[in-house]
Order: C-alpha cells, then sequence, then structure tokens
C-alpha cells in the first residue's frame, strides 16, 4: 500500500478514535443564578447526571418603616382647600303638585325640610295634597358651617399601613375591660370583642384603634370590667332595636365615619 495514503488512514483512525474516546473526567461549569451563587457539577462522561436542586436565597421582609415614634403625637392634619360653596335659593318659590308627589319628594328636591314647607303653608293634614294646588316652597335656612378643625389626619382613620401592623388583641391586654370578656355570635361563629373590632375594622376599612377609641369615649368597654347594662347594649350609643350588640354597634360607627369622610 501507498505509504502516504497508510499515514492519512492512520491520522484518521486516530482522530475517530480520540473523538470515541470517554473524557478522562468531570468538568466543572460555575452558574449564576439571579438569586444566588450556583456551582453545578456536569458530567459529560456517559449518561447526563441530574444538577443539584438550586434552593433561593429567602431575603428578609421589606418592613414599612415608622411613621411616628411610639407614643409621639400624630402630626398636624393637611388642612383643606377654601372652596367656593354652591349658590343658595334666597326667594321662595310657587310649586304646582303634581300627581303622585309626597311632601318627603318635595322637600327633598328643593332642599328643605318636610316641616318648613308644612309650617310656611300652613297644612292641616301634610298627608293630603291634592293635586294642581300650589305650595309656597321657602328657602332653606342655612346652617352655621361646621369647624375646619381636623381631629386626626386620614392616616387616623382609614385602615392603611398602620392599622395593618396593629393588633388589637395585644392592645387590649394591657386593659381589664369588658371588651376582654366579651362573646358574640356573628354569621354562625362566637367572636371575640377583639376579632369584632378587627372584622369591623376590614370590611369598612376603618381604623381599629379608632374604634377602640369611640368605643372608650362612649360606653368605656376599654378599661370598665362592668359598663351599664345600657351600654353594654348600645356600646356605641345608637339607640335602635336593630342595632344591640357590639357587631352592629360597631358597623353603624363604621359606616358613620365612611359617609362623613368620603
Amino acid at each position: 500500500m501507498n505509504p502516504i495514503r497508510m499515514g492519512g488512514l492512520i491520522l484518521v483512525s486516530a482522530g475517530i478514535a480520540a473523538c470515541a474516546s470517554p473524557h478522562p473526567g468531570p468538568v466543572t461549569e460555575r452558574v449564576i443564578a439571579p438569586w444566588t451563587d450556583v456551582l453545578e457539577q456536569v458530567h459529560l462522561e456517559g449518561e447526563a447526571q441530574p444538577s443539584p436542586t438550586a434552593t433561593p436565597t429567602l431575603l428578609p421582609l421589606a418592613w414599612l418603616a415608622p411613621t411616628r415614634i411610639p407614643g409621639e403625637s400624630y402630626p398636624s392634619p393637611t388642612p383643606d382647600a377654601i372652596r367656593t360653596p354652591p349658590p343658595v335659593r334666597t326667594e321662595a318659590e310657587l310649586y304646582v303638585l303634581q300627581p303622585g308627589d309626597s311632601l318627603g319628594l318635595i322637600a327633598a328636591a328643593f332642599g328643605v325640610s318636610p316641616a318648613l314647607i308644612v309650617q310656611s303653608n300652613g297644612l292641616i293634614n301634610p298627608d293630603y295634597l291634592p293635586v294642581w294646588a300650589s305650595l309656597t316652597i321657602p328657602p332653606p335656612q342655612m346652617r352655621p358651617p361646621g369647624p375646619t378643625f381636623k381631629i386626626l389626619p386620614d392616616s387616623g382613620l382609614v385602615y392603611g399601613p398602620p392599622a395593618v401592623f396593629s393588633n388589637v388583641e395585644s392592645d387590649l391586654s394591657a386593659y381589664a375591660g369588658y371588651l376582654n370578656v366579651y362573646r358574640e355570635e356573628v354569621d354562625d361563629r362566637v367572636l371575640t370583642g377583639a376579632e369584632i373590632v378587627q372584622r369591623v375594622a376590614q370590611q369598612y376599612s376603618v381604623a381599629p384603634r379608632l374604634l377602640l377609641a369611640l368605643l372608650q369615649h362612649q360606653s368605656g368597654w376599654v378599661t370598665n370590667p362592668s359598663p351599664s347594662e345600657v351600654d353594654r347594649t348600645y356600646p356605641l350609643g345608637f339607640v335602635s332595636a336593630g342595632h344591640t350588640g357590639l357587631f352592629s354597634q360597631l358597623s353603624w360607627a363604621a359606616s358613620q365615619l365612611n359617609s362623613g369622610y368620603y
């Protein structure tokens, strides 16, 4: 055989043998994951081996920085911008009664009280309003404007970040009031006083400590272990047959706060 051809075959055979021969050892590859450094062993010998599972490094939660030092007074609320009130009717008007009218509907439409219409027209029977008769609608009686002073900032009323980190049970643990021993069934579950306060606060988005302050101011439930029978039945002072018990009273108070705030 030609020695040149033979030499070429030897070189080709050697190259094929080199490609087919196993790798002398494992090769390490450093893989940097976004969350942590992971050193994986990549085995090129024989069948591929599974790589170790990378365990993410758990970072600490970023807690909100306190808005004030405990015990410090709340900052002054932002004052409301001055607004121009809408024009108010200053003269009486005549209204011709229509079928289906009622004294309440007429009073609401003109922004006056039904009693003012009765007084201005000398109505003997307010429930009897003859159709097509004329009524004199007096101008509305202006009330003095309310104070512009804000009792607490918005963050003290709404269920915001400061309220999320508060704990009603721990707030009450320092006192021996009636609220600590109170129990009430709500939606087929018996809840403690603290649980009721927390539930109303979340449902109505009202700060739980504001509800506690109102409860303490009205009936002393936070510190007084033996409130009166009336205060036990109507702890927020809203005397109504359909609003007995803590849950109903707090729900009513939270609804009133929302109406005034929004």
